[in-house]
């Protein structure tokens, strides 16, 4: 289901635009509901393939590393199961771990310290006074942020 939604995709970029719309989502309709009154796939799937589908778009510049990667994880999860699932997570995490952008850690944001205070949330910038340690060096102190003015009191 997954090969055969990627052909579409494809099959819908490589058209005019209105017309490849069309035929993505007339194809994908007609598919799916093919798959499911043959046998070949049962409802469950057909929506999960259409979640991961439309789950990927939100990060449109990713879209192609996202779909090797969702094909490469279904077929380890086919033939290994729950553990080939769990060790592809795995090896993932190991490979996020092993990246580094600019010197620093890929997953330096992740671990938890009160050194970083806006790894999930923004802090505000007057409450971010000194720098991380993993990108500081040896000046710890930040300058002091601009703040726009009150307009009351100009």
């Amino acid at each position: 289901m997954v090969i055969s939604f990627e052909v579409l995709k494809e099959a819908g970029l490589r058209l005019p635009r209105p017309v490849g719309q069309a035929i993505s989502i007339v194809g994908a309709l007609i598919m799916g509901d093919a798959a499911i009154a043959a046998g070949l796939a049962g409802a469950p799937v057909v929506i999960a393939v259409a979640f991961t589908a439309v789950a990927g778009f939100i990060v449109p510049n990713q879209i192609e590393s996202t779909s090797i990667l969702r094909i490469i994880m279904m077929i380890i999860a086919a033939t290994l199961g729950g553990y080939g699932l769990a060790l592809g997570m795995l090896g993932l995490l190991i490979h996020l771990a092993s990246l580094k952008s600019f010197g620093v850690d890929f997953l330096t944001t992740v671990i938890p310290s009160t050194d970083l205070k806006d790894s999930f949330v923004r802090a505000p910038l007057w409450a971010m006074v000194r720098r991380p340690i993993a990108l500081a060096g040896r000046n710890r102190i930040r300058m002091k942020p601009w703040l726009p003015q009150n307009s009351e009191k100009a």
